[in-house]
């Protein structure tokens, strides 16, 4: 798994909903979440950026760190 930044819209909790992930210092934004789901460590989102390019990035709670599979 890959760290990566993720700006996000955070509103009761964070993180809500991810809007963009930035890799090395380029920006893809998020044009749909297709799934999420919690686990109690971390919260998973499977996302399409660009042109119908899917991944899926995770938010860890204890490293308060965003990651991409």
């Amino acid at each position: 798994m890959k760290e990566i930044r993720v700006k996000c819209y955070s509103g009761y909790k964070y993180p809500e909903k991810p809007e963009v992930i930035v890799d090395r210092d380029k920006e893809y934004k998020i044009t749909k979440i297709i799934r999420q789901w919690n686990t109690p460590y971390k919260n998973f989102f499977e996302v399409e950026i660009c042109k119908g390019i899917k991944k899926t990035i995770s938010y860890s709670f204890n490293q308060d760190k965003w990651f991409m599979d």
